[in-house]
């Protein structure tokens, strides 16, 4: 899939990003590859069944041959391509191959839209912010209705009997500061996100309380009845989990680093390259 990384962050030259492993075994990117939406194939009706972008927008949107930071015609298409991308191979993959023990899938659209549609969507938050003009109030709830379409269509290719988690790794709150491209957004990230879970024996209505996204993989370890390693970070949410399970806590020591044969010989994003990109798109001090 087409990402915004690979347009703002290149890597540090074409020999080494082509060591980067993008899926295991490596011969499944062949097949998946067919499966792509390229940017280029993302046309002005589909975006704006989203965002109803004037005709100057809509032609910004359609020239621009990467997705600029904060502009907001250039990153819903190429935002969209990736998701749509990645609801393809998805699809591809639950039709062509046995129910998996563990699936997931992202999206981006939404954090996407929140960053370059805020002023739209509260505009009274706003000084200077045009209230009179409705066009893109809808453009956030629309993206969001698009991403309960593909999720929707990813639930009807699983087993129904699946325990379903919903997660964001972040909230989004307005920034109250017109945006600007390359400068800065119209909404940014809070801390608090979401964490919705639904699956047989798991109590309807149930208040999860406060966990942190580190408790993510923990807790899915016994869902699957598998140990939680003791160097993890993170805890188990047991009130996620359905009625009586994880009774007998199963640990191990450890589960090892993991993913170091899927990056080039003395490049990890835990090198200082990596944190001098982190730093150019504003991630990390």
């Amino acid at each position: 899939a087409y990402n915004r990384w690979d347009a703002w962050a290149t890597r540090g030259n074409k020999e080494q990003a082509g060591a980067f492993q993008l899926t295991s075994p490596p011969e499944l990117a062949d097949e998946l590859g067919a499966h792509g939406v390229p940017p280029g194939d993302v046309g002005i009706e589909t975006i704006s069944a989203l965002a109803a972008f004037d005709e100057d927008e809509a032609r910004e949107m359609m020239e621009a041959d990467r997705p600029i930071m904060f502009h907001a015609p250039s990153v819903v298409r190429y935002g969209y391509s990736t998701d749509a991308s990645n609801q393809s191979f998805a699809e591809h993959l639950l039709e062509s191959r046995p129910q998996p023990d563990l699936f997931s899938i992202t999206y981006i659209l939404s954090d996407v839209a929140g960053h370059v549609f805020w002023h739209h969507y509260q505009p009274e938050l706003y000084p200077g912010a045009d209230r009179d003009d409705d066009r893109l109030r809808d453009a956030i709830p629309n993206v969001y209705r698009q991403l309960d379409q593909w999720t929707g269509e990813i639930l009807d290719r699983i087993d129904p009997d699946s325990t379903v988690i919903v997660l964001s790794d972040h909230g989004m709150g307005a920034k109250r500061v017109l945006p600007r491209p390359g400068v800065n957004p119209a909404g940014d990230h809070t801390p608090e996100g979401i964490f919705v879970v639904s699956g047989h024996g798991i109590p309807g209505g149930a208040d999860l309380g406060v966990m942190r996204q580190i408790d993510l993989a923990p807790t899915v370890l016994a869902m699957l009845d598998l140990p939680v390693a003791e160097d993890m970070p993170g805890r188990v949410v047991r009130s996620a989990l359905p009625d009586g399970a994880y009774a007998e806590p199963q640990w191990i020591p450890s589960y090892g680093r993991g993913g170091e044969d899927l990056y080039p010989e003395g490049l990890s994003p835990a090198d200082e390259e990596y944190r001098d990109r982190l730093r150019a798109l504003g991630y990390v001090q």
